[in-house]
């Protein structure tokens, strides 16, 4: 009886890579200039993956829709580095998670051998040089409350603003969340969502110190896609389903968001913290499937729900911005964070004179950073929740020549 020979695995790599080549250039000869989502490209070709699907596209368009956002390529970007973080990020999903330095050098047309390298990885919570090789960090057993560092009482602050909004312990709020808020504080029973983050451990450590019935509520009631927050959490919980990120412990992908899909939850209240703010006004996450859970979190735009965007004073004034945006002010309700935007100095003083180096700040920077954060409020009228009250410009007025300055 005749033997039958089965190829062998690099027989079948070899073969899926010369199909998928022959399928992407193809379909690379098909497509006009025109963008089009990346879902529907994935559906005309076969064997390639989303990597390989974006190294032919990407460079032939300026934009290309990647899992529902804009791929910006450096024009579009607000600063160059935010740009290279964005090629950092494709090149080690390419490689499978580790690049040499050398090739993400050239890709991001900077000299391997300087600091630069390192100034631009520096925000990307799960990348590390390791030698000759950049990698993708694997950050098991790590505890992400001591990510917190000199933060802490910064995000403490913002969990006790997030509980004082649940019970309605705030100031008279603005006309425009008046209602929604009105419509929240009657009802006896709350559903809230709280994702991933070490400012929203803070705020689910506040929410658990609640003992119910307080004011009007008697039932609360958190969605999360993080096992800390779970943990932090002292009612009634519901964990979404899916992969763990290594560092930050939350629940991502695309079985997580098929899983928050199907819970069919309209929540009462989303709380969703961001890791940057960027000068046009987009709030970002440094992984892509993180910012994709939290844009769906974030939820339909219903009369009910409140959407309440968490944030510190430092990550607003450093506005570094990074690859993947999940919200803009036009899709929230509201920000909550903590008396380092208050004024003018209190933000000169919120990031220790220690940090202003690691984060490429000075004085002129930080003044720059607050007036366009201000600038962006007034512009879309999104109340700013500090403590107790709501602002819509900062505690201080501005001069005749910061209005001129900052076009406000």
């Amino acid at each position: 009886m005749k033997k039958i020979r089965r190829p062998t695995p690099s027989a079948l790599d070899t073969e899926r890579n010369r199909r998928a080549h022959e399928s992407l250039q193809s379909l690379s000869q098909d497509m006009g200039s025109q963008p089009v989502p990346l879902e529907v490209l994935m559906n005309k070709v076969d064997y390639a993956t989303e990597a390989e699907v974006v190294d032919v596209f990407a460079p032939k368009w300026a934009k290309l829709k990647v899992g529902g956002f804009i791929l910006r390529n450096s024009c579009f970007y607000p600063t160059a580095a935010t740009w290279r973080r964005s090629v950092i990020y494709h090149l080690l999903i390419h490689h499978g998670g580790s690049v040499l330095k050398s090739e993400v050098a050239t890709a991001c047309a900077i000299d391997e051998t300087s600091k630069e390298i390192y100034n631009v990885i520096y925000g990307l919570e799960d990348v590390e040089v390791d030698g000759s090789f950049i990698r993708r960090v694997q950050y098991a057993g790590r505890k992400l409350k001591s990510r917190c560092g000199d933060d802490k009482s910064k995000k403490q602050a913002i969990g006790q603003s997030a509980k004082r909004l649940i019970l309605g312990d705030v100031s008279e709020p603005p006309l425009a969340i008046a209602a929604k808020l009105g419509c929240l504080w009657s009802k006896p029973e709350h559903v809230i969502v709280i994702d991933a983050g070490s400012t929203n451990i803070e705020v689910a450590l506040a929410i658990s110190s609640v003992k119910l019935p307080m004011n009007n509520l008697s039932i609360l009631t958190a969605l999360t896609n993080a096992e800390h927050i779970k943990d932090a959490l002292a009612h009634p919980t519901i964990l979404v389903g899916g992969e763990t990120r290594g560092k930050t412990k939350s629940i991502v992908g695309s079985l997580a968001e098929a899983s928050f899909k199907a819970m069919g939850i309209r929540p009462d209240m989303a709380i969703i913290a961001a890791t940057e703010l960027n000068h046009m006004g987009e709030f970002s996450s440094s992984d892509v499937r993180e910012s994709r859970l939290k844009a769906m979190m974030l939820g339909p735009r219903l009369f009910s729900s409140i959407r309440a965007l968490v944030v510190d004073s430092t990550k607003i004034l450093s506005m570094k911005g990074l690859p993947w945006p999940f919200a803009t002010f036009d899709t929230i309700d509201l920000i909550v964070t903590d008396s380092g935007v208050s004024t003018l100095a209190s933000a000169l003083k919120a990031i220790k004179p220690s940090r202003l180096a690691e984060l490429k700040l000075n004085p002129d920077l930080i003044e720059k950073h607050f007036h366009a954060f201000w600038k962006l409020v007034a512009n879309h009228s999104k109340p700013v929740l500090i403590g107790r009250d709501f602002y819509l410009k900062p505690e201080e007025p501005f001069s005749d020549q910061m209005k001129e300055n900052y076009s406000i």
